[in-house]
Protein backbone atom coordinates (compact mmCIF):
# COMPACT_ATOMS: atom_id res chain seq x y z
CA UNK A 1 0.00 0.00 0.00
CA UNK A 2 1.38 3.30 -1.04
CA UNK A 3 1.76 6.29 1.23
CA UNK A 4 -1.09 8.10 -0.52
CA UNK A 5 -3.41 5.16 0.04
CA UNK A 6 -2.49 5.05 3.74
CA UNK A 7 -3.17 8.77 4.14
CA UNK A 8 -6.50 8.41 2.34
CA UNK A 9 -7.45 5.53 4.64
CA UNK A 10 -6.63 7.54 7.75
CA UNK A 11 -8.70 10.44 6.42
CA UNK A 12 -11.68 8.16 5.86
CA UNK A 13 -11.27 6.77 9.38
CA UNK A 14 -11.24 10.23 10.90
CA UNK A 15 -14.28 11.19 8.82
CA UNK A 16 -16.19 8.17 10.05
CA UNK A 17 -15.11 8.91 13.63
CA UNK A 18 -16.20 12.52 13.38
CA UNK A 19 -19.54 11.45 11.96
CA UNK A 20 -19.97 8.91 14.74
CA UNK A 21 -19.18 11.56 17.37
CA UNK A 22 -21.65 13.93 15.74
CA UNK A 23 -24.35 11.24 15.87
CA UNK A 24 -23.57 10.52 19.52
CA UNK A 25 -23.63 14.24 20.32
CA UNK A 26 -27.01 14.60 18.65
CA UNK A 27 -28.32 11.60 20.58
CA UNK A 28 -27.07 13.02 23.88
CA UNK A 29 -28.61 16.43 23.07
CA UNK A 30 -31.92 14.76 22.20
CA UNK A 31 -31.84 12.78 25.43
CA UNK A 32 -31.07 15.94 27.41
CA UNK A 33 -33.93 17.71 25.66
CA UNK A 34 -36.34 14.88 26.44
CA UNK A 35 -35.25 14.91 30.06
CA UNK A 36 -35.68 18.67 30.18
CA UNK A 37 -39.27 18.50 28.98
CA UNK A 38 -40.12 15.61 31.28
CA UNK A 39 -41.31 17.96 33.99
CA UNK A 40 -44.25 17.09 36.22
CA UNK A 41 -47.52 18.99 35.93
CA UNK A 42 -49.24 19.36 39.29
CA UNK A 43 -52.70 20.53 40.23
CA UNK A 44 -53.82 21.55 43.70
CA UNK A 45 -57.27 20.67 45.03
CA UNK A 46 -58.96 22.26 48.07
CA UNK A 47 -61.99 20.67 49.69
CA UNK A 48 -64.13 21.85 52.61
CA UNK A 49 -67.49 20.87 54.07
CA UNK A 50 -68.90 24.21 52.88
CA UNK A 51 -67.42 25.26 49.54
CA UNK A 52 -69.35 27.54 47.21
CA UNK A 53 -68.46 29.77 44.25
CA UNK A 54 -64.78 28.98 44.60
CA UNK A 55 -64.61 30.02 48.27
CA UNK A 56 -64.55 28.27 51.64
CA UNK A 57 -67.65 29.24 53.64
CA UNK A 58 -67.40 29.50 57.45
CA UNK A 59 -69.44 30.81 60.33
CA UNK A 60 -68.33 33.50 62.75
CA UNK A 61 -69.37 33.84 66.39
CA UNK A 62 -69.97 36.99 68.43
CA UNK A 63 -66.91 38.93 69.62
CA UNK A 64 -65.37 37.64 72.83
CA UNK A 65 -63.80 39.54 75.72
CA UNK A 66 -60.77 40.41 73.57
CA UNK A 67 -62.84 41.89 70.76
CA UNK A 68 -62.03 38.91 68.54
CA UNK A 69 -64.28 36.57 66.59
CA UNK A 70 -63.70 32.87 66.03
CA UNK A 71 -64.55 30.56 63.17
CA UNK A 72 -67.34 28.05 63.64
CA UNK A 73 -68.90 25.39 61.45
CA UNK A 74 -71.95 26.53 59.53
CA UNK A 75 -75.24 24.86 60.35
CA UNK A 76 -76.49 22.51 57.71
CA UNK A 77 -78.54 19.48 56.86
CA UNK A 78 -78.35 16.82 59.58
CA UNK A 79 -75.73 18.76 61.53
CA UNK A 80 -76.16 18.82 65.27
CA UNK A 81 -74.18 21.21 67.45
CA UNK A 82 -70.71 22.47 66.78
CA UNK A 83 -68.08 20.54 64.90
CA UNK A 84 -64.71 20.76 63.17
CA UNK A 85 -64.05 22.98 60.15
CA UNK A 86 -61.53 20.94 58.11
CA UNK A 87 -59.72 22.11 55.00
CA UNK A 88 -58.38 19.25 52.90
CA UNK A 89 -55.58 19.76 50.39
CA UNK A 90 -54.43 17.27 47.75
CA UNK A 91 -51.78 17.45 45.04
CA UNK A 92 -52.54 15.73 41.72
CA UNK A 93 -49.86 14.90 39.18
CA UNK A 94 -51.54 14.95 35.76
CA UNK A 95 -48.30 14.22 33.87
CA UNK A 96 -46.57 10.91 33.31
CA UNK A 97 -43.43 11.94 35.19
CA UNK A 98 -42.89 11.67 38.95
CA UNK A 99 -42.71 14.88 40.97
CA UNK A 100 -39.82 14.67 43.41
CA UNK A 101 -39.00 16.77 46.48
CA UNK A 102 -42.52 18.17 46.64
CA UNK A 103 -43.12 20.95 49.18
CA UNK A 104 -46.40 22.71 49.94
CA UNK A 105 -46.71 26.00 51.82
CA UNK A 106 -50.05 27.36 53.03
CA UNK A 107 -50.42 31.02 54.06
CA UNK A 108 -53.58 32.46 55.60
CA UNK A 109 -54.52 36.12 55.18
CA UNK A 110 -56.77 37.59 57.88
CA UNK A 111 -56.86 34.32 59.85
CA UNK A 112 -54.53 33.15 62.59
CA UNK A 113 -54.14 30.39 65.18
CA UNK A 114 -55.61 27.57 63.08
CA UNK A 115 -54.93 23.96 64.01
CA UNK A 116 -52.49 21.74 62.11
CA UNK A 117 -51.11 18.21 62.66
CA UNK A 118 -47.41 17.60 63.28
CA UNK A 119 -46.94 16.65 59.62
CA UNK A 120 -47.09 20.38 58.93
CA UNK A 121 -44.26 22.56 60.27
CA UNK A 122 -44.75 26.20 61.24
CA UNK A 123 -43.56 28.51 58.46
CA UNK A 124 -44.59 31.91 59.88
CA UNK A 125 -46.28 33.45 62.92
CA UNK A 126 -48.21 36.67 63.44
CA UNK A 127 -45.92 39.63 64.12
CA UNK A 128 -48.00 40.86 67.09
CA UNK A 129 -49.51 37.76 68.68
CA UNK A 130 -47.05 35.01 67.75
CA UNK A 131 -49.93 32.82 66.54
CA UNK A 132 -49.51 30.57 63.51
CA UNK A 133 -50.43 32.09 60.13
CA UNK A 134 -48.46 29.82 57.78
CA UNK A 135 -47.43 26.15 57.64
CA UNK A 136 -45.37 23.98 55.31
CA UNK A 137 -45.39 20.31 54.29
CA UNK A 138 -42.25 18.78 52.81
CA UNK A 139 -42.41 15.44 51.07
CA UNK A 140 -38.70 15.14 50.28
CA UNK A 141 -37.45 12.05 48.50
CA UNK A 142 -39.74 9.70 50.43
CA UNK A 143 -43.05 11.18 49.31
CA UNK A 144 -42.82 11.66 45.55
CA UNK A 145 -46.07 12.32 43.72
CA UNK A 146 -45.96 9.78 40.91
CA UNK A 147 -47.41 10.35 37.49
CA UNK A 148 -51.21 10.11 37.12
CA UNK A 149 -51.60 9.99 40.88
CA UNK A 150 -52.91 12.16 43.72
CA UNK A 151 -51.42 12.60 47.18
CA UNK A 152 -53.73 13.62 50.02
CA UNK A 153 -52.10 15.88 52.60
CA UNK A 154 -53.05 15.97 56.30
CA UNK A 155 -56.07 18.21 56.88
CA UNK A 156 -55.86 21.68 58.41
CA UNK A 157 -58.59 22.87 60.80
CA UNK A 158 -60.06 26.36 61.01
CA UNK A 159 -62.13 25.52 64.08
CA UNK A 160 -61.78 28.31 66.69
CA UNK A 161 -59.25 30.17 64.51
CA UNK A 162 -59.32 33.96 64.89
CA UNK A 163 -60.75 35.88 61.95
CA UNK A 164 -59.40 39.41 61.97
CA UNK A 165 -61.40 42.50 61.12
CA UNK A 166 -62.35 43.76 58.61
CA UNK A 167 -62.68 40.20 57.32
CA UNK A 168 -63.46 41.13 53.72
CA UNK A 169 -60.19 39.89 52.23
CA UNK A 170 -59.59 36.60 54.06
CA UNK A 171 -57.91 34.00 51.89
CA UNK A 172 -55.72 30.92 51.84
CA UNK A 173 -52.80 30.79 49.41
CA UNK A 174 -51.10 27.51 48.53
CA UNK A 175 -47.64 27.39 46.95
CA UNK A 176 -46.54 24.02 45.50
CA UNK A 177 -42.89 23.41 44.60
CA UNK A 178 -41.21 20.34 43.08
CA UNK A 179 -38.21 19.63 40.86
CA UNK A 180 -38.97 21.51 37.64
CA UNK A 181 -42.29 22.90 38.89
CA UNK A 182 -43.69 25.77 40.94
CA UNK A 183 -47.16 27.30 41.05
CA UNK A 184 -49.38 29.12 43.55
CA UNK A 185 -53.15 29.10 44.03
CA UNK A 186 -55.42 31.34 46.14
CA UNK A 187 -58.76 30.40 47.68
CA UNK A 188 -61.04 33.01 49.26
CA UNK A 189 -62.65 32.46 52.67
CA UNK A 190 -66.13 33.92 53.13
CA UNK A 191 -67.94 34.18 56.46
CA UNK A 192 -71.38 34.81 57.86
CA UNK A 193 -72.42 35.68 61.40
CA UNK A 194 -73.84 32.92 63.56
CA UNK A 195 -76.21 34.24 66.23
CA UNK A 196 -79.37 32.85 67.79
CA UNK A 197 -81.86 35.63 67.06
CA UNK A 198 -84.96 33.44 67.06
CA UNK A 199 -87.79 34.91 69.13
CA UNK A 200 -85.99 38.18 69.88
CA UNK A 201 -88.00 41.39 69.68
CA UNK A 202 -84.98 43.46 68.70
CA UNK A 203 -82.00 43.16 66.40
CA UNK A 204 -78.22 43.37 66.59
CA UNK A 205 -75.40 45.37 65.00
CA UNK A 206 -72.00 43.84 64.31
CA UNK A 207 -68.92 45.73 63.18
CA UNK A 208 -65.37 46.77 63.95
CA UNK A 209 -63.60 49.91 65.03
CA UNK A 210 -60.21 51.25 64.17
CA UNK A 211 -58.24 54.20 65.48
CA UNK A 212 -55.57 56.46 63.94
CA UNK A 213 -52.79 54.47 65.58
CA UNK A 214 -51.30 50.99 65.48
CA UNK A 215 -54.01 49.74 67.85
CA UNK A 216 -57.33 50.54 69.46
CA UNK A 217 -57.30 52.30 72.87
CA UNK A 218 -60.25 52.19 75.31
CA UNK A 219 -63.28 53.56 73.45
CA UNK A 220 -66.98 53.96 74.07
CA UNK A 221 -69.08 53.08 71.04
CA UNK A 222 -72.62 54.42 70.76
CA UNK A 223 -75.63 53.42 68.70
CA UNK A 224 -77.88 56.49 68.54
CA UNK A 225 -81.39 56.38 67.09
CA UNK A 226 -81.84 58.75 64.15
CA UNK A 227 -85.58 59.31 64.79
CA UNK A 228 -88.02 59.45 67.69
CA UNK A 229 -86.61 60.08 71.14
CA UNK A 230 -83.05 59.47 69.83
CA UNK A 231 -82.25 56.95 72.54
CA UNK A 232 -78.65 55.79 72.76
CA UNK A 233 -76.92 52.53 73.66
CA UNK A 234 -73.25 52.10 74.46
CA UNK A 235 -70.64 49.33 74.46
CA UNK A 236 -66.98 49.52 75.45
CA UNK A 237 -64.37 48.47 72.92
CA UNK A 238 -61.54 46.07 73.72
CA UNK A 239 -57.98 47.35 73.65
CA UNK A 240 -55.75 45.72 71.05
CA UNK A 241 -53.67 46.14 67.91
CA UNK A 242 -55.28 46.75 64.51
CA UNK A 243 -59.08 46.58 64.48
CA UNK A 244 -61.43 45.37 67.23
CA UNK A 245 -64.85 43.81 66.69
CA UNK A 246 -67.89 45.12 68.60
CA UNK A 247 -71.50 44.04 69.00
CA UNK A 248 -74.79 45.72 69.97
CA UNK A 249 -77.54 43.34 71.06
CA UNK A 250 -81.30 43.72 71.63
CA UNK A 251 -81.68 47.05 69.85
CA UNK A 252 -85.15 48.28 68.99
CA UNK A 253 -85.86 48.04 65.25
CA UNK A 254 -85.08 51.29 63.45
CA UNK A 255 -82.16 53.35 62.16
CA UNK A 256 -79.02 54.20 64.12
CA UNK A 257 -75.86 56.23 63.76
CA UNK A 258 -72.72 54.53 65.11
CA UNK A 259 -70.09 56.74 66.75
CA UNK A 260 -67.06 56.18 68.98
CA UNK A 261 -65.30 58.38 71.55
CA UNK A 262 -62.06 58.07 73.48
CA UNK A 263 -62.57 58.82 77.13
CA UNK A 264 -60.54 61.80 78.29
CA UNK A 265 -59.60 62.89 74.76
CA UNK A 266 -61.27 65.00 72.13
CA UNK A 267 -61.23 62.12 69.65
CA UNK A 268 -64.39 61.21 67.76
CA UNK A 269 -64.94 58.51 65.18
CA UNK A 270 -67.95 57.33 63.22
CA UNK A 271 -69.30 55.04 60.56
CA UNK A 272 -69.61 57.34 57.56
CA UNK A 273 -69.84 57.12 53.79
CA UNK A 274 -66.12 57.88 53.64
CA UNK A 275 -65.17 55.08 56.02
CA UNK A 276 -67.14 52.65 53.89
CA UNK A 277 -64.97 53.61 50.91
CA UNK A 278 -61.72 53.56 52.92
CA UNK A 279 -61.15 57.15 51.82
CA UNK A 280 -58.87 58.82 54.38
CA UNK A 281 -58.09 61.96 52.38
CA UNK A 282 -59.26 65.51 53.03
CA UNK A 283 -62.11 64.94 50.56
CA UNK A 284 -63.53 62.17 52.75
CA UNK A 285 -67.32 62.16 52.94
CA UNK A 286 -68.14 62.45 56.67
CA UNK A 287 -71.89 61.90 56.24
CA UNK A 288 -73.14 59.50 58.92
CA UNK A 289 -74.54 56.25 57.54
CA UNK A 290 -77.93 55.20 58.95
CA UNK A 291 -77.67 51.57 60.06
CA UNK A 292 -80.95 49.70 59.76
CA UNK A 293 -81.83 47.27 62.57
CA UNK A 294 -84.53 44.68 61.93
CA UNK A 295 -86.31 42.37 64.34
CA UNK A 296 -84.52 39.07 64.79
CA UNK A 297 -81.65 39.96 62.43
CA UNK A 298 -77.98 40.93 62.66
CA UNK A 299 -76.77 43.91 60.64
CA UNK A 300 -73.12 43.31 59.68
CA UNK A 301 -70.54 45.48 57.99
CA UNK A 302 -70.37 48.56 60.25
CA UNK A 303 -66.85 50.00 60.30
CA UNK A 304 -65.76 52.94 62.44
CA UNK A 305 -62.70 54.21 60.58
CA UNK A 306 -63.54 57.90 60.10
CA UNK A 307 -61.60 59.79 62.81
CA UNK A 308 -60.86 62.82 60.65
CA UNK A 309 -63.76 65.21 61.34
CA UNK A 310 -64.12 67.48 64.36
CA UNK A 311 -67.82 68.21 63.88
CA UNK A 312 -69.22 64.83 64.81
CA UNK A 313 -71.83 65.26 67.60
CA UNK A 314 -70.62 64.97 71.21
CA UNK A 315 -71.28 61.72 73.10
CA UNK A 316 -74.83 61.33 74.41
CA UNK A 317 -75.28 62.39 78.01
CA UNK A 318 -77.25 59.24 78.78
CA UNK A 319 -76.99 55.77 77.30
CA UNK A 320 -77.91 52.19 78.13
CA UNK A 321 -75.46 49.33 77.91
CA UNK A 322 -76.16 46.79 75.14
CA UNK A 323 -73.77 43.84 74.89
Amino acid sequence: MTLDQRIAGLGATFTIGAFTLAVLGAAVALLAYRLAIQRPKLLMHIAADDFENGAIQVGLDRPGDKGERHIRRLPGYRRVGSGPVPVRISVENISGWSARNVAVRVDFKGIRNFKHPIDWSVAAVHSSTGEVVSVQWEGGADYAVHGRWTRELPALYLTDAVLEAPGNDCAMSVDVVAEGFRQAWTCLIRWQTLADMQGKAGGAISGFTGYPSSGVPPLYIYAVQTHGNRSAWVVASTVGYGYRWFWFDDLDPGEYHILAYRDGYDARGAYTIGSGNNDLTETMDHTLVPVVVKKGEVTDGVQITDWYYDKFPPPPSRALSRT
